[in-house]
């Protein structure tokens, strides 16, 4: 069995675009920086529609997706798997709220 990915060590990207974000405000003048800036707010305008999951699953992902595939009372192959994919993104870990 593959062990649990260390989610303590994946960095919160949100926050590092946050970060470039805030010091092209301070740092960098000109079209350049202003083009700079609304392409990171762009990428941060998209945080409620990605998340970043393992590369291995975990035990937990695989129960989700098995018990999710079983249980979807709809025929449709697309549709299960998607219900299926949502099952799996549900039990990915998920590490400890930032302040």
């Amino acid at each position: 069995m593959t062990p649990s990915p260390d989610v303590q060590n994946v960095p919160d990207v949100w926050w590092l675009l946050e970060q470039a974000g805030d010091y092209l405000k301070l740092n960098s003048k000109g079209s350049r920086g202003d083009e700079l800036r609304q392409h990171l707010a762009d990428a941060l305008s998209q945080r409620d529609r990605f998340v970043l999951v393992p590369k291995e699953s975990t035990q937990e992902i695989r129960t989700a997706l098995a018990q999710a595939y079983f249980f979807d009372p709809n025929d449709a192959f697309v549709d299960k798997m998607v219900f299926v994919w949502a099952a799996g993104l549900a039990a990915a870990p998920k590490p400890e709220q930032k302040p």
